[in-house]
């Protein structure tokens, strides 16, 4: 495992991994990377790192940490990175099942938890 996605870089770079998992799935706010072209991660990556990605949702803090992620990592990282990620098989992660209803939610730390009790939604 390339040492930027172990433990990342002091200031700015976190530890891929702390995010996306060593196995590249993610957790449930964060994309997964596992599988991808290397070609995509480091165009990713680069529109990141020059502005050219970034979330409809400017209070999207994950999205935010990643541009200046990417502003902190060196081409030979981003490329580390990509060779690391990109050598896994993508598998599913997360089974959707499709209903009419779900339970009532909150959001905290850009994912929806589900709150105490049964209330559903459409």
């Amino acid at each position: 495992m390339p040492d930027v996605v172990a433990h990342g870089k002091k200031p700015d770079v976190f530890a891929c991994s702390l995010c996306h998992y060593p196995n590249g799935k993610g957790r449930p706010e964060n994309a997964g990377v596992a599988g991808l072209p290397n070609s995509y991660f480091i165009q990713t990556m680069n529109d990141f790192r020059n502005g050219n990605r970034k979330s409809s949702e400017s209070r999207k803090a994950n999205t935010n940490t990643m541009i200046n992620i990417a502003k902190g990592m060196t081409e030979d990282e981003i490329k580390a990175a990509a060779d690391y990620f990109g050598s896994m098989k993508w598998t599913p992660w997360i089974k959707v099942i499709e209903t009419a209803t779900v339970p009532k939610t909150r959001i905290a730390g850009g994912m929806f938890l589900t709150l105490e009790g049964n209330e559903k939604e459409r």
